[in-house]
């Protein structure tokens, strides 16, 4: 059959089939850039996961919310007034936000026992920083000995606080979460419902595409309200949003910064091998064309690639050059064997002697990455 292929048409017809295989895959390139990328948690998640299940119910019984993190250090003691003047623009700023419901700070949480208060006393007005004039001494022996606020909401050496940045709830992620989590885990589903799934499937996506967006842009507003306190004090920003919103751009970064690296190493050892531009431009082409294949079918049937699956450019560029290597050396060999013979008749054996070895390969990677389809690694 290989024989058949190469001597009848792949040998007889070479450019014609390169053109046809060239104009086809640049064609097909398009879907190339419908390639999306999938940061959430539910990618690191089994579905069938029993804590899962539990957390689950969890967030929906006590409404968990979504919050970010951010750490104050100022540059001077964190009670002074400049501080707590810096740290009440800050909060101010951050509140303007509109995507932040709220911020809890050491200058609104309740202060107990600075001075001590007495139950009728707490029942009439709450007495914070930003609302009373607290000793500061007590104020700071509470916040360092109190269960509530003790390496919480202030740290240990009293230099560094926290603000809990609490974002608006996304009540139709967890409504569109909760209908496609329900008819997923139904064993036998009818038409109807299999319609609804995929439904519901596709708002989901829609939804979380739009929502990505606009975290995207929550996320850049703070650093940029971060960035105009930067000498008054040192900033850091933590939270799954915003873990989340980097994750997709170190993805992003890695595919490009993998990938652009691994051929030009590529290129610098085909170099020292051959001393040929052929047996350079050759592979690194077919290693290109392999990756832009992969990726347009990636981008067609709509599979995002995640944290786990980023690297997927990499492994591609090496599992092809060590096929394409493999046909270079044996076209080496022949050539130095028989240096007479047609290239033609040399192209044809080379394939005729590495067929079974190159389709056993080909297989067997095919073999050990779809076993972890059914290795119950979901990720």
């Amino acid at each position: 059959m290989t024989y058949k292929l190469y001597q009848e048409y792949i040998l007889k017809y070479p450019k014609t089939i390169l053109l046809i295989l060239l104009i086809g895959i640049f064609s097909f390139s398009w879907y190339a850039t419908k390639l999306e990328i999938d940061a959430s948690a539910e990618t690191l998640m089994l579905d069938d996961d029993k804590d899962l299940a539990y957390a689950r119910i969890i967030e929906k019984r006590f409404q968990d919310e979504d919050m970010l993190i951010l750490t104050y250090t100022p540059h001077r003691e964190l009670l002074s007034k400049k501080s707590l003047n810096t740290l009440k623009q800050l909060t101010g700023e951050l509140e303007a936000l509109p995507q932040v419901q709220s911020v809890t700070s050491i200058l609104n949480v309740p202060l107990f026992f600075s001075p001590t208060q007495t139950l009728t006393s707490l029942a009439d007005e709450i007495y914070t920083l930003s609302n009373s004039s607290p000793d500061t001494s007590l104020a700071k022996q509470e916040f360092l000995t109190s269960p509530l606020y003790k390496n919480s909401l202030v740290s240990e050496d009293f230099k560094t606080s926290a603000l809990l940045i609490t974002l608006h709830p996304d009540t139709k992620h967890t409504r569109l979460l909760e209908q496609r989590n329900a008819l997923q885990n139904k064993n036998v589903l009818s038409p109807e419902e299999k319609a609804q799934l995929k439904k519901v499937e596709r708002s989901f996506k829609e939804h979380r595409d739009r929502q990505r967006i606009i975290e995207e842009e929550n996320i850049e507003h703070i650093r940029e309200i971060m960035g105009r306190y930067q000498q008054e004090a040192s900033l850091f920003l933590g939270g799954i949003q915003m873990i989340a919103n980097d994750i997709v751009s170190f993805v992003k970064s890695d595919l490009v910064i993998y990938g652009s690296t691994l051929i030009l190493l590529l290129i610098i050892i085909l170099g020292l091998i051959f001393r040929q531009v052929r047996w350079i431009i050759l592979p690194i082409m077919i290693c290109i064309l392999s990756v832009l294949a992969i990726t347009s079918i990636l981008g067609f049937f709509g599979w995002e690639i995640t944290v786990i699956s980023s690297n997927f450019i990499a492994l591609q560029l090496i599992i092809t050059i060590s096929i394409v290597l493999h046909l270079i050396v044996r076209y080496e060999e022949l050539l130095e064997k028989y240096p007479h013979a047609s290239y033609k008749r040399m192209i044809l054996v080379t394939m005729l002697s590495k067929s079974k070895a190159t389709t056993f390969a080909i297989l067997t990677t095919i073999a050990g990455f779809s076993s972890l389809i059914f290795s119950h690694i979901n990720p």
